[in-house]
């Protein structure tokens, strides 16, 4: 803090503040003073910045008269000085997790809380503003009031984030945000969620790798492009894997929910569960589940539902004593979740244009957009066909099912050959014989 003293002159009376943020002037009877006078005397004082020009103009033309007097006015005053803005980053995604998402009738779904930020390669995740300066402000008598200098943002961008000239912040790979204010913002391609997938976290979608140490609670979901680690339960939910999935606990199914993965799946138990895996399913026991996969082998039992492999079953005991419907099918050609997602959405697509069309009262047996989007969808199907009749015969060479134990109902699929159990069966290999079109049998010796 500076100080100031009061500069006293015949008539005059300077008096400047003493952080050198104002200066006033008190005016005497005496003798006149020309305007250099004033200036001079003001100069003196060191009030040489920020005058009040009104004020100045005024005083040093009433100087003139011998008899003006005034108290003290406001001569000049400082310049304040204008902070700068500090660096900031505008995010294009929402920090943290979420309340709930708001449907389009106005109700809240709890269900997707978005704990995390799915990303693909390019999407824009935000925006980096720089600091800008401030402009440094002066006392009356010319001294600067300088400023602190604007903050850089205080954050580390991994590799997997792009900085680009104009401050967009871009995604240099697919996975999932990692953001901690003030410290990193990163895309990671494997995420660990440390509890349970439920009310508090939501659903959890992943461009990546995915590892839940907790249960997957009904009716919630989990969704990942990459492999998938859960080390409790699947009950009652979606889980799907675009890699390997692997259950430390069971898989309990109800209506609704789907658990698939692309990749291996392994799980202890199943039951009442709908089940999709592109290569090897292994679990100890399987209960009343419809399950597809390329191959299926269980170190347990398989009792109840559908199970459906391309290449092979093998398990410990298939059945029940009490004769519960177990069908076993091998042989036939997997369609793949891409697949299944092309024929809904050309399934949808006919659907919309019939909608349209019956909405006009226009609808042509021959003819128009329904006829050839109909057709194409027949001649595809009938593509469809004939590649997977191919490929069922291709399968059928090798295709087996080796069960321990059969109880009596179990049922064995083998293209258009089927057989049902009448008797129990011991350490049996089943296999298909081209040359008959029937399935044959093979004892286990030992």
């Amino acid at each position: 803090m500076l100080a100031f003293v009061t500069v006293v002159s015949t008539r005059l009376a300077i008096r400047v503040e003493n952080d050198g943020l104002a200066a006033f002037v008190k005016i005497a009877p005496g003798p006149a003073l020309a305007p250099a006078a004033f200036d001079a005397e003001l100069e003196a004082a060191g009030v040489v910045f920020g005058l009040e020009t009104e004020v100045h103009e005024r005083m040093a033309a009433v100087l003139l008269d011998p008899g003006f007097s005034c108290n003290e006015e406001l001569i000049a005053c400082a310049r304040p000085p204008r902070p700068g803005t500090d660096a900031w980053l505008e995010l294009s995604f929402h920090e943290g997790i979420q309340p709930g998402h708001v449907r389009e009738d106005g109700t809240v779904d709890y269900h997707e809380r978005e704990l995390l930020k799915p990303v693909t390669r390019g999407t824009i995740l935000g925006k980096l503003h720089a600091c800008e300066p401030g402009v440094p402000g002066a006392r009356v008598d010319g001294t600067p009031i300088a400023l602190p200098a604007p903050r850089e943002l205080s954050i580390e961008w991994r590799p997997s984030v792009s900085l680009e000239p104009d401050g967009q912040l871009r995604a240099m790979r697919d996975g999932v945000v990692l953001y901690i204010p003030g410290k990193v913002l990163d895309i990671v391609e494997h995420h660990v969620h440390k509890g349970p997938v439920d009310l508090h976290s939501g659903n959890l979608k992943m461009q990546g790798s995915l590892e839940i140490h907790g249960d997957v609670k009904h009716p919630f979901s989990v969704v990942a492009t990459g492999d998938v680690d859960i080390r409790g339960n699947i009950d009652a939910s979606t889980v799907c894997a675009g890699g390997a999935l692997h259950v430390r606990g069971g898989i309990r199914g109800c209506d609704g929910s789907v658990v698939s993965a692309d990749g291996n799946l392994t799980a202890l138990h199943a039951e009442s569960a709908e089940i999709y895996c592109g290569a090897e399913l292994r679990v100890k026991e399987a209960v009343n589940s419809r399950v597809t996969a390329a191959q299926v082998h269980a170190s347990g039992r398989l009792r109840g539902g559908q199970l459906v492999a391309e290449s092979q079953i093998i398990t410990k005991e298939a059945g029940a004593p009490s004769g519960v419907p177990t069908h076993l099918t091998v042989g036939e050609p997997l369609l793949a979740p891409v697949e299944r997602v092309r024929l809904l959405l050309a399934t949808l697509r006919a659907e919309r244009v019939a909608e349209r069309a019956r909405g006009r009262g226009t609808e042509r047996p021959k003819g128009g957009k329904i006829g050839r989007v109909r057709a194409e969808l027949d001649a595809e199907q009938v593509q469809r066909l004939a590649e997977r009749a191919h490929r069922r015969e291709v399968l059928l060479c090798d295709a087996n099912i080796q069960i321990g134990f059969a109880h009596p109902g179990v049922s064995l699929h083998f293209g258009n050959a089927h057989v049902v159990l009448d008797e129990a069966e011991h350490s049996s290999r089943y296999s298909y014989d081209p040359s008959t079109s029937s399935i044959r049998v093979e004892k286990a010796t030992h």
